[in-house]
C-alpha cells in the first residue's frame, strides 16, 4: 500500500510538472511556427532595451555576487542593476523613457495580429495596424500599472537586500545566505503579483471589457491556473538573465548584442504568452491551429 501512494504520490508530481510547461512549451511553438510574421515588432523595442540596459550596476552586481564582494554594494548600486529605468546616464533616460511607449506600440500590434490569427486562423497583417487606436490606451495602462508595481518591487527589494548587508556586514556568509533566501521569496512575491495582471490585457482587448471588469476575470481566470502559469512567468527570466551573468562572468567584450536577442526573446515571448494563457484559460478554440478547409 505504501509503494502505492508513494507511485501515485511521483505520477501526481509528474503530471503537475507537464501541465505546468504546457504554457511554454505552446507560447514556444507558436513562436517558432510563426517567427518571420512576429519577429519584425520585437526588433525596435529591443533596440530600446540595449540603451536602457544598466551595463554598468548589472556588472557591478554579478561580479560582486560571484566574487564574494557582496556586502560591498550600496542601496542605490542594487535598485539601478534591476531597475527597467536607467538614471545613470541621459541618454539611458531617454530609451527607458521613449522605449516605454514604443514597447506599448509595438505590443498593441503584435497582440492584435496574434488574436486575429488564433481567433479567425488568418494570419495576415490586414487590419492589424488600424488596431493601434483601439489597443494603445488599454496597452499603455497595462504597462503602466506593471512598470510602476515593478520599480516599488525594485525599490523594496533593493532595501530589504542593504538591510542585510548592513547587518551582516562583518558576517558575509550570513549575509549571502540571507539575501538569497530574501530575494527567492521576494521574487516568487513578484510573479504571483504579475500573474494577476498577466490576462487583464488579452481580456481587454479580446472581449471589450472595461479596466477593472477585465481585471475581475482576469484575475479570475487565472485563480485556479496560476500553479502552472507561474513558471511559464518565471523560467525564461531566469534562463535570460543566467545568460547575461555567464556573459559578463566569461568577459563577452559586447554585451549589447546579448542584451538585445535576451530583450527580443522577452518581448515576443509574454506578448504571445499573454494570447496563449488567456486562450488556454478562457477555454476558447483557436481557430490557427485547425487545417485550413476546417476553419469558418
Amino acid at each position: 500500500m505504501k509503494k502505492f501512494f508513494q507511485k501515485l504520490f511521483t505520477l501526481g508530481a509528474k503530471y503537475s510538472i507537464i501541465r505546468s510547461m504546457k504554457y511554454i512549451a505552446e507560447t514556444l511553438k507558436y513562436i517558432v511556427k510563426n517567427l518571420w510574421y512576429i519577429l519584425l515588432f520585437g526588433v525596435l523595442p529591443a533596440a530600446f532595451f540595449v540603451g536602457a540596459f544598466d551595463y554598468s550596476h548589472f556588472t557591478l552586481l554579478i561580479k560582486n555576487f560571484f566574487t564574494g564582494k557582496l556586502t560591498e554594494l550600496t542601496y542605490l548600486d542594487l535598485f539601478r542593476a534591476f531597475s527597467l529605468l536607467n538614471v545613470s546616464s541621459w541618454y539611458g533616460v531617454l530609451c527607458s523613457l521613449f522605449g516605454f511607449f514604443v514597447v506599448c506600440i509595438m505590443m498593441s500590434v503584435l497582440l492584435a495580429l496574434i488574436e486575429k490569427h488564433m481567433r479567425i486562423g488568418k494570419r495576415t497583417f490586414n487590419g492589424v495596424f488600424s488596431k493601434i487606436n483601439d489597443n494603445i490606451l488599454a496597452t499603455i495602462l497595462v504597462a503602466l500599472c506593471v512598470f510602476l508595481i515593478y520599480e516599488i518591487w525594485t525599490a523594496l527589494m533593493a532595501l530589504a537586500e542593504f538591510c542585510i548587508i548592513l547587518i551582516f556586514a562583518k558576517a558575509p556568509v550570513a549575509a549571502y545566505i540571507f539575501g538569497i533566501i530574501v530575494f527567492a521569496l521576494m521574487v516568487w512575491a513578484l510573479m504571483h503579483i504579475i500573474s494577476y495582471f498577466m490576462l487583464w490585457l488579452p481580456c481587454q482587448l479580446i472581449t471589450g471589457f472595461h479596466v477593472f471588469e477585465a481585471l475581475t476575470y482576469s484575475a479570475h481566470l487565472s485563480e485556479n491556473k496560476r500553479r502552472r502559469l507561474l513558471p511559464a512567468i518565471l523560467i525564461p527570466l531566469l534562463i535570460g538573465n543566467g545568460i547575461l551573468s555567464i556573459c559578463v562572468l566569461g568577459g563577452t567584450p559586447a554585451l549589447a548584442p546579448v542584451v538585445f536577442v535576451v530583450d527580443l526573446f522577452f518581448f515576443l515571448y509574454y506578448g504571445t504568452l499573454m494570447e496563449i494563457a488567456y486562450f488556454m484559460d478562457a477555454e476558447m478554440e483557436r481557430e490557427d491551429l485547425k487545417p485550413a478547409y476546417k476553419r469558418r
